[in-house]
């Protein structure tokens, strides 16, 4: 936890900012209610985020599902 904590700091500010709530335990709603964006906004945020620490933690490409990503 110490190690995806420390690599927080490079995600983008909103994903920063949404996937520090998901941490405190707030559920995609309740971050929604409190920063104002939509519930699928806020799940984005955090699917993202959590691509990117994985991508971090494990020197691993992310996994591209649709080829017009490339």
């Amino acid at each position: 936890m110490r190690r995806v904590l420390a690599l927080v700091v490079w995600l983008p500010p909103r994903q920063r900012q949404v996937f520090a709530y998901c941490l405190d335990g707030f559920a995609p709603r309740e971050i929604s209610e409190v920063l104002g964006l939509e519930e699928a906004a806020v799940r984005s945020h955090i699917r993202h985020s959590r691509e990117r620490l994985r991508t971090l933690l494990t020197g691993s490409p992310p996994v591209i599902k649709d080829r017009s990503q490339i």
